[in-house]
């Protein structure tokens, strides 16, 4: 259907002139762009960064293995514990998939620690159709 001249100075296009799935997804678009708007406004180069924070995690973790999450919770706030303490020891975490996580830099503060850590990760796209090992014939 042909927009009206109205319609077009305003950027919007008539409801009705839209299927439901195309409007869905703008309504979905406008979301995400609403979140990267909010997020480029932020204040500070931390603030703009998307965070992975404790409750997501435990959502995920439960919603990955079935389990309630009254079950997941005593074992990612463990598993958390061990981490930090861990990187407070410099250990280096060997932890497949998520790699290998070492410490580079450490300054003990008054409030907290800081402590600058590389990560390093295995692209598993590039080695998915890579043989587990050589042939006997390539020797």
């Amino acid at each position: 259907m042909a927009s009206t001249s109205k319609e077009k100075l305003s950027g919007k296009i008539a409801p009705t002139a839209v299927p439901r799935a195309v409007a869905a997804e703008a309504r979905t678009d406008a979301v995400a762009t609403t979140n990267i708007a909010s997020v480029a406004e932020a204040t500070s180069p931390a603030e703009a960064q998307i965070s992975l924070t404790k409750r997501a995690l435990l959502e995920r973790v439960a919603t990955r293995t079935g389990l309630r999450k009254a079950q997941v919770r005593p074992v990612i706030e463990a598993m958390l514990a061990e981490l930090g303490e861990a990187l407070v020891r410099e250990e280096v975490l060997k932890l497949q998939p998520l790699g290998v996580m070492r410490v580079v830099r450490s300054i003990e503060g008054e409030k907290a620690d800081v402590l600058v850590c590389k990560l390093r990760r295995k692209n598993f796209e590039k080695d998915a159709d890579a043989p587990l090992a050589k042939r006997a014939e390539e020797g």
